[in-house]
């Protein structure tokens, strides 16, 4: 039983999956064999059942931070075979995708994996995974040892083994792997073009069958959105501004009052909401007159330069994910009532348009 071998470059997940779609006409058709290999009547028995196709394999959320995006691949296939059949199990042994100015990339299936084409209508499979880093691919291919087909006759039922010219199906058609994203390749096949039962053999008087594989591959470039989103609350307190975007600080705001040379902590939390790995530039208000503003990491590391400078960076970000830093502001000499706004702001590095800020407003109290 052949197994191959995963090929780790970096990490960018690929699933790949049988599912449904509506079958498109195009095709590249592979001329068959004269004849198929036959099974006499003796041999006739009911064929098992597919071996069961292992879980998706996902990816974990680094324990750092990554230096390469991921992105997935998924690959469906649709389309029954004619009508008179009532099973074909396709047998798969490798699956490979080739890179644009590269070589050919193994996809991890583990062992021989079968399925029926009669029942992947509805149902979603996975076949393999493998981990590749995005960029430009050109074709598919895949062996296809065997085909075994149970059709109906006029005294039941028999089986048959045909076979792929060559045990290698070929698509050519670019497609991209764009990081942190999913990449939809569709293998559309011609399901009554692809598996004929052209009649029985003279010589054995049994029915033949080939398969000759008409594939239309269809591609779904996937969206790619960026999106900072800062949180804000007064330190240990309860977080505002999820899921809210503007340059105001409107609805994420926090407020504290505070004696002269009593700090208001506040932390500032920023999460990636865009689809893709991306990362964030910090800005934020510098200290003002008697007011003393300052910033810290989550390591506690003064900031503070960075973030009214130039700008201080959160580093990479997979979607979903997000760190957090701290100001602190501090008055002093600052009459009583007397208020400090300051704004931070997060901009994606991805999408300079994409952009959140929180506000902070520190008040001094009254003295008597």
């Amino acid at each position: 039983m052949r197994r191959t071998v995963k090929r780790v470059v970096t990490p960018v997940m690929v699933l790949l999956l049988v599912l449904v779609s509506a079958c498109i006409p195009t095709a590249e058709e592979i001329t068959p064999p004269a004849s198929a290999p036959t099974i006499s009547p003796e041999e006739v028995a009911p064929l098992p059942a597919p071996k069961s196709i292992p879980a998706p394999i996902l990816a974990q959320e680094p324990e750092s931070t990554p230096t390469a995006e991921w992105g997935i691949i998924e690959i469906r296939v649709t389309d029954p075979p004619p009508a008179d059949v009532i099973h074909a199990f396709v047998t798969l042994d490798n699956i490979e995708v080739h890179r644009e100015g590269g070589g050919w990339e193994t996809i991890d299936i583990g062992e021989n994996v079968t399925f029926d084409l009669m029942e992947v209508i509805g149902v979603t499979e996975v076949l393999g995974s493998a981990n590749v880093t995005a960029g430009s691919f050109t074709q598919i291919r895949m062996n296809v040892p065997t085909v075994d087909v149970v059709f109906v006759t006029d005294n039941g039922t028999d089986n048959v083994t045909a076979r792929v010219p060559s045990e290698k199906l070929k698509i050519v058609k670019a497609f991209e792997v764009v990081g942190g994203t999913k990449t939809v390749l569709t293998l559309d096949f011609d399901g009554k073009k692809s598996l004929v039962l052209p009649g029985k053999d003279i010589a054995t008087g049994k029915q033949k069958a080939i398969f000759k594989p008409v594939v239309h591959l269809l591609v779904e470039h996937p969206t790619v959105t960026y999106q900072p989103d800062n949180w804000i609350r007064n330190q240990g307190g309860f977080w505002s501004g999820d899921d809210v975007y503007n340059l105001t600080g409107n609805n994420q705001a926090a407020s504290q009052s505070v004696a002269n040379n009593v700090t208001a902590n506040y932390e500032i939390r920023i999460q990636n909401d865009g689809s893709t790995s991306d990362s964030f530039v910090v800005t934020g208000n510098a200290t003002s007159g008697n007011w003393t503003v300052e910033y810290y990491d989550s390591l506690s590391v003064n900031i503070t330069a960075n973030v009214i400078g130039s700008g201080w960076s959160t580093g990479a970000l997979t979607s979903g994910n997000y760190t957090w830093i701290s100001a602190n502001i501090t008055p002093s000499g600052v009459p009583g009532g007397l208020s400090l706004d300051v704004l931070v702001t997060s901009q994606s590095v991805g999408d300079s348009d994409q952009k959140d800020t929180v506000k902070v407003s520190t008040n001094v109290t009254a003295t008597y």
